[in-house]
């Protein structure tokens, strides 16, 4: 395999990586390691192969072996996609020609640009003309397919991609011969990306897409096997962190590797300080704190390229003298408590790690980083606006799924709707408005929209006529319904478990099983006890009884038992049993 572009690594002379030379050196001698096992660069050889892991590396390098078209691959931010790139690169036949894209922000033109430049394609530099390059393309790939060759682009951060970028390289996959394709694309980027690739004007691309898969963070197994799977490979061998350790570094990272690597070499770092050759929750906790610095309830952890290396600069001044006064790698000295300080917060850095800890999690690491801190309670606005509060779809469909008590995480599909579909449940999408959404009794996703304009998602978990309880990640808010409608306008995404009834709508002179379930289902709600129930025409009489029905509820009267009204009967008459919006009265 032939790669065209490279990463390049940052300057030896920024401050973080002497940092992690410095820090590297230290306690690498202290714990018996040849080089740092957590540091946060795409090495392939550090990548821990989890069994979702295997399965994206598997099915993208089949993909990119078979040829044409897009591939995507989609993960949260530092689950590992990057790295995972690497690894695929790693295993391509050698007449492949691979370019990496690691800037998306860019025009058309400049993009198109940027791959001849990639490519090395002659006599395009400098070309203003988008025709001009495609052209140049279009002969460079017609002659790299006359040899044997085939030509991979990697678009990192494809997320960032603009629609009209995204319509461009599409045009760039129409280059091909009378029998296969002459480039492919893989597409790597966040949940975002399936949302974008969503959007209708961007069908056609979507329908090229012949291999998608999306990364999701480890378990709290597989956290375990990642951190012992690094030390081994940096040459430790002995069990190094405890188990209850090693949970809390789950609980704290939520599963992102990034974060995991960041956690464990702060650990590191503190047992050296302590010297301490085995790393147990107090440490972790400790390392959480100082990394992740204190956190009040209304602040999201915020991590930047020095708090990754987990120090500040005061930490690296009182490195520097300590490697100069180390007499031997078996004596590690004791830090001076004022000097192993957590990092000051800043903004956080382009690609920085994120993650929002679970409530429980908060006030022990605040104690952890200041005993005497008080926690200060957050507003719904306020989680709202904190964009490194996780508020996605993807996040919300994992906590209605659980009051479905369905596993959203282990559920397959591309989509969310899609993966709830193999949950066993449906997606409807509506705009009502929260009388009715009440009426309806289903918790709901609703749509959100925060004081900058951003879209974000919650849970309705509960809803009476004066309140509302949302669910945002691990927080729950009791909100005023006037003030729900300050950031809400009616959008919302229900799920529901289908009857078995073969249909998805019952119309009148149907027959069969779904009219004798839709007769008992009105029977129920009605308070009739009918034991015959040999109704098997959707006659005028039952579609009286459906219109009633509709009347009461606000529906559209028409007869018809459609979705929503399907959703309606099947829920008041509680076939088959589905979790309440409003509670039921004592």
């Amino acid at each position: 395999m032939s790669v065209v572009s490279v990463e390049y690594p940052t300057s030896p002379d920024t401050a973080p990586d002497v940092v992690g030379a410095a820090l590297g050196y230290i306690y690498g001698d202290f714990f018996g390691l040849k080089e740092n096992p957590f540091a946060i660069t795409p090495d392939p050889r550090y990548l821990y192969m989890s069994p979702r892991h295997r399965d994206a590396l598997a099915h993208l390098v089949f993909a990119v072996k078979q040829g044409g078209g897009f591939v995507q691959l989609t993960g949260e931010v530092g689950t590992g996609k990057t790295t995972l790139t690497r690894a695929v690169l790693t295993q391509l036949p050698s007449n492949v020609t691979a370019a990496i894209i690691l800037n998306p922000r860019q025009s058309a033109l400049e993009f198109v640009q940027s791959i001849c430049d990639e490519l090395r394609v002659p006599e395009t530099t400098g070309t203003g003309s988008i025709k001009a390059l495609t052209d140049g393309l279009n002969a460079y790939l017609l002659y790299a397919h006359s040899q044997g060759r085939r030509t991979v682009i990697l678009i990192d951060e494809a997320q960032n991609l603009g629609v009209e970028v995204l319509e461009q390289i599409r045009l760039l996959t129409n280059l091909e011969t009378a029998k296969e394709k002459l480039l492919q694309i893989v597409l790597i980027g966040q949940p975002e990306l399936r949302l974008l690739l969503d959007r209708r004007e961007l069908r056609q691309l979507a329908q090229r897409i012949t291999a998608r898969y999306h990364l999701l963070p480890l378990s709290a197994d597989e956290t375990a096997e990642m951190v012992k799977y690094r030390l081994a490979v940096a040459g430790h061998m002995q069990p190094l962190f405890t188990d209850s350790a090693l949970r809390l570094v789950h609980r704290v990272s939520q599963g992102v590797p990034r974060l995991i690597n960041v956690i464990c070499d702060r650990a590191l770092l503190g047992a050296y300080a302590e010297t301490c050759r085995v790393i147990d929750r107090r440490i972790v906790l400790r390392a959480a704190s100082e990394v992740i610095g204190e956190m009040p309830e209304r602040k999201a952890p915020k991590i930047n390229i020095l708090a990754a290396a987990g120090l500040g600069i005061t930490v690296l001044g009182s490195l520097a003298a300590l490697v100069y006064n180390l007499n031997s790698p078996a004596q590690a000295p004791t830090l001076p408590a004022a000097q192993v300080v957590a990092p000051p917060e800043t903004s956080v850095a382009p690609g920085a790690a994120t993650t929002a800890v679970p409530e429980p999690l908060r006030s022990e690491i605040a104690a952890a980083a200041n005993p005497a801190a008080a926690t200060t309670p957050v507003t719904f606005a306020e989680a709202l606006n904190n964009a490194q509060l996780r508020a996605d779809l993807d996040s919300a469909m994992e906590i209605l799924s659980k009051r479905w008590s369905k596993d959203y995480r282990a559920a397959k599909g591309f989509t969310p709707c899609e993966r709830a579909q193999s949950a066993g449940l449906t997606c409807y999408r509506g705009n009502s408005s929260l009388s009715q959404l009440r009426q309806l009794d289903h918790p709901v996703i609703l749509k959100l929209v925060n004081s900058a304009g951003a879209e974000r998602y919650a849970v309705l978990m509960e809803a009476s006529s004066g309140a509302a309880t949302l669910a945002l990640e691990d927080a729950t808010f009791n909100i005023a319904p006037g003030e729900l409608r300050s950031f809400w306008h009616g959008d919302y995404l229900l799920l529901w478990h289908k009857p078995a009834i073969g249909t998805n709508s019952i119309l009148p002179g149907a027959q069969g099983i779904a009219v004798t379930w839709l007769v008992h289902a009105l029977d129920r709600i009605e308070g009739i006890s009918n034991e015959d129930g040999n109704v098997i025409v959707y006659d005028d009489a039952l579609s009286a009884r459906v219109k009633a029905f509709q009347k009461r509820r606000g529906l559209i009267v028409d007869g018809i038992v459609g979705e929503r009204t399907l959703i309606h009967i099947a829920g008041v008459a509680n076939d088959p049993p589905s979790p309440r919006l409003v509670k039921p009265a004592p």
